[in-house]
Parts: C-alpha cells; sequence; structure tokens
C-alpha cells in the first residue's frame, strides 16, 4: 500500500472494501485500516478473531476480500469467518483447500489463482455463487457445482475437458474455455446458455460449435490458425461475433445474419465488408489493422450505430455519411 510500510513477517494481506457510507464505519476501523476513496482499505498480517470481530461489527453489506500471495489454508481458514465477503480473489501458491469458504453466505464472485488447487467440492456447499473462475487451477471436475441454479459466468482451465454437468448448471448464461472439451454435446439445448468465449484454441473452424444453435455471442480470442466461419450458419440468434486476430478473410456467412449486433474484426485479413450490407442492427464494430477501404456497406446500419472503430487511415470524409446519419456515433479516429 504506497505510504505504508508492511512488516516483513506478514503471512497473508487482504484489501477489504465495503459499500457502507464512511461516515458509519470509520469510526470502528481497527487498527492497520484506512479509508481510500469510497472504500475501507486493510492491510492485515492474519485475522485474528480479535480483528474479524472488529471488522465484523462494521456490519457491512458486502466485503471485497483480495487474498495474495503466501496465503495458507490456515490464513483462508481465518479469513473466511467473515460470513458476508461477497466478492472473493484467491493468488497463493500455497491454498489447496477451499472448505473454509462453507461458511461464507453471500459469496457471490470468486476468482481463483491458485496453481495447487484439485477440488473445488466445497463450493457445492456455497449456494449464492453467480461467478466462478478456476482458469488458473488443477481443477478438472466441476460436478460439484453441477447443481448450481445461481451460477451464471464460469471460467474454465485446460484441465477441465468434461463438459457434462454443465448440463444441469440451470442458469448458466457465459461460458469461457481455455482448452477443447471433449465434446460440445452437453450444452446443446441448454436453457439459459447464451455467450461462449474460447480462447487459445488450435482449430481452423468452428465446426464442433455447429449445433449450439440458440448461442448469442461466440467470442474466439488468441485463435491464429482460425479461417472459416461457415459453422456458425446455423446460429439464427447470434449477436456478437469476436474473431480478432484470426486468418478469416471470408465473411459472406454473416451476410443473412440480419440479427447481428456486434462486430469485432480487428486484426483480420478482410478487404471488404459487403457481405455486411444487409445488416441494420449493428451497434459495434471494430475494423482495426483490417484492409478494408470502403465503409459505405456500414451505412445500412448507421442509425443503430453505437461505436465504429475505423481502420488506420480512413478519413473524414469517409466518416461524414455515418455523421450525418448519425450524430451519435463514436469513432475512434484519435486513435
Amino acid at each position: 500500500m504506497p505510504g505504508r510500510r508492511v512488516a516483513p513477517s506478514l503471512l497473508c494481506v487482504a484489501a477489504v472494501f465495503a459499500t457502507t457510507p464512511l461516515a458509519d464505519a470509520a469510526p470502528l476501523l481497527p487498527l492497520g485500516c484506512q479509508t481510500l476513496g469510497g472504500t475501507i482499505d486493510c492491510d492485515v498480517q492474519r485475522l485474528d478473531d480479535a480483528m474479524v470481530t472488529s471488522l465484523a461489527a462494521q456490519k457491512l453489506d458486502r466485503w471485497q476480500l483480495n487474498f495474495v500471495e503466501g496465503t495458507t489454508n490456515a490464513d483462508l481458514a481465518t479469513l473466511a469467518k467473515l460470513p458476508s465477503a461477497y466478492f472473493m480473489v484467491i493468488r497463493s501458491k500455497l491454498v489447496d483447500d477451499l472448505t473454509p469458504l462453507t461458511k461464507t453466505t453471500k459469496l457471490v464472485i470468486l476468482h481463483l489463482f491458485t496453481p495447487k488447487l484439485e477440488s473445488i467440492a466445497p463450493l457445492e456447499k456455497v449456494k449464492t455463487l453467480q461467478i466462478l473462475d478456476v482458469q488458473r487451477t488443477r481443477v478438472s471436475d466441476v460436478s460439484p457445482i453441477g447443481s448450481s441454479k445461481k451460477l451464471r459466468q464460469l471460467f474454465l482451465g485446460p484441465t477441465v475437458k468434461d463438459l457434462g454437468p454443465i448440463a444441469t448448471m440451470s442458469g448458466l448464461v457465459t461460458l469461457h474455455l481455455t482448452a477443447p472439451p471433449k465434446d460440445f454435446a452437453p450444452l446443446v439445448g441448454h436453457p439459459k446458455l447464451e455467450q461462449l468465449t474460447l480462447e487459445t484454441f488450435s482449430w481452423k473452424d468452428l465446426k464442433p460449435l455447429a449445433s449450439l444453435t440458440t448461442l448469442h455471442a461466440v467470442r474466439c480470442f488468441k485463435m491464429p490458425e482460425l479461417a472459416d466461419l461457415s459453422a456458425i450458419a446455423s446460429m439464427t440468434s447470434l449477436r456478437e461475433l469476436a474473431i480478432p486476430s484470426t486468418k478469416v478473410s471470408d465473411l459472406s456467412v454473416l451476410a443473412g445474419m440480419t440479427q447481428l449486433e456486434v462486430i469485432d474484426l480487428e486484426g483480420v485479413p478482410i478487404a471488404s465488408l459487403a457481405p455486411l450490407a444487409k445488416l441494420t442492427h449493428l451497434e459495434r464494430v471494430d475494423l482495426r489493422g483490417t484492409k478494408v477501404k470502403d465503409l459505405t456497406p456500414l451505412l445500412a446500419s448507421a442509425k443503430s450505430l453505437q461505436q465504429l472503430r475505423a481502420p488506420e487511415g480512413t478519413t473524414d470524409a469517409q466518416l461524414e455519411p455515418f455523421r450525418k446519419a448519425n450524430p451519435n456515433i463514436w469513432f475512434n479516429e484519435a486513435d
């Protein structure tokens, strides 16, 4: 923490933020805490019972806890005595047991940067979770949260190959994968799943996704070999497509996808936007790093456009028709 020396014997540090008005909370702040902006920020060696009692006395609606490197299972057990923890990030090579989190009663967001962690079994008892990130763990089995009704966003690492448990996560809306699973069959017909993000896949096409016809958003990041979009033709509900820095050069499959609202084509080797000429609902388009010279196909969406990141070298004259059609469009000509 700038301006504050930390004793070398610290076992762990927790950054704690609260939504309660500071005017009420400040008089009760325990030693080692200060107010920064609109939050309460505490640096602690280790939360002993006295510290927990002092913090709990603040009667805060929500806590944000950030456990940094050096946190042990024992430290986590102590910190979990704050049952109203709402947002938690755990960054530690020493933590491999989440049992203390079963005592939380309001935990909604959990990000884990714990490379030794192999099991999320304790999270079966944490019924309040809505966002869970296990990308940077050794977790391979997500069945303990398979019956979750509240989980809405799930971020999985390369060790998870079986998506079977996701079929029963009835509230899941967003899924982020960093490696191909065995298959995508468990996702077919999912009642809520709308957004799928793929990262670091070596795919050349999206054929494995062809049966996921109800997706609203497909995002492909760090997939430089991707060249063929034909498999998404069946996704008649698709509203967002992100394929930055891929080898896609043919956008013809998008010609009939009139429901599209967001397209990210940054760094894609395309030269023509002709297939987009009949799309009338586009709101955000990113063309930076492309060879596109003619923007007129996008004029069909001028009234709905909110943001247009034009290719480098785009002139004011090229943007003027858009300004006339919609003065509220945000351009990136200053980038």
